[in-house]
């Protein structure tokens, strides 16, 4: 698939993401961690449910210069349907390289949704959001995972999808109860290799160089997405 941006990337690791980041990762953001190095720039997360039912606002959110490419649009929701008719508009308006559903935004008002990492811990539905998804768009599908939500952890969920085409995904290292703080659990991440043959990115307490190499070290992933650890410093990348 030519319009696959991820596998140019096979060739040239380690991969430097700036995770989403809700209220942060804005396009005048994203531009400055790109031009200082980083290969790959997610939007802030947008809901499908807004995007449903027409929100101009969420369309504004997810405007980006070209010079962000490649660009990953980052989805939540819990309705498929929103998830189709999401992806429609924002393909036709926006027009990114990837799309990526969340799996682990542990907010409050997220999990009241059924969104977020409650949806990771809902595996029947979380493959149907999948499948929903890998049949709306032709464009390379990525998903963000905690590395355990209530009683599902990341082995498992990547057990339950491991026939879809999932491009990449991205491990946040902590559980869902760690919320953002607390150690990342490095051996999970490197397990989750055995059940997923596509580009793993690890996310989750990387603040500098040497923590961004102990960990592609101790897991083996692909690359490194920076959420937390770029803000204030985007020369980070």
């Amino acid at each position: 698939n030519m319009k696959n941006f991820w596998i140019s990337f096979k060739k040239n690791k380690p991969i430097l993401a700036l995770a989403p980041l809700a209220g942060f990762t804005d396009s005048a953001f994203r531009l400055m961690c790109k031009k200082f190095g980083a290969d790959v720039v997610y939007s802030e997360m947008a809901s499908v449910s807004a995007l449903y039912h027409g929100s101009d606002k969420t369309l504004e959110l997810l405007k980006f210069s070209k010079t962000e490419r490649p660009y990953v649009v980052q989805l939540f929701g819990s309705d498929k349907n929103h998830f189709i008719k999401a992806i429609k508009i924002i393909e036709k308006e926006i027009k990114p390289d990837g799309f990526d559903i969340n799996f682990g935004c542990p907010v409050k008002k997220v999990l009241k949704q059924g969104a977020g990492a409650k949806l990771m811990s809902d595996l029947k539905l979380s493959r149907e959001i999948i499948l929903a998804v890998l049949s709306a768009t032709k464009l390379p599908i990525s998903i963000k995972l905690r590395t355990e939500s209530f009683s599902v952890n990341v082995i498992d969920f990547l057990k339950n999808i491991s026939d879809l085409s999932i491009s990449a995904i991205m491990i946040h290292g902590r559980t869902l109860n760690q919320l953002f703080s607390g150690s990342i659990d490095l051996s999970i991440i490197k397990k989750s290799r055995k059940y997923f043959s596509g580009i793993i990115l690890a996310n989750g307490g990387i603040n500098n160089l040497s923590e961004a190499l102990k960990v592609i070290k101790k897991t083996g992933v692909d690359g490194v997405a920076l959420g937390r650890g770029a803000l204030g410093q985007p020369w980070i990348f």
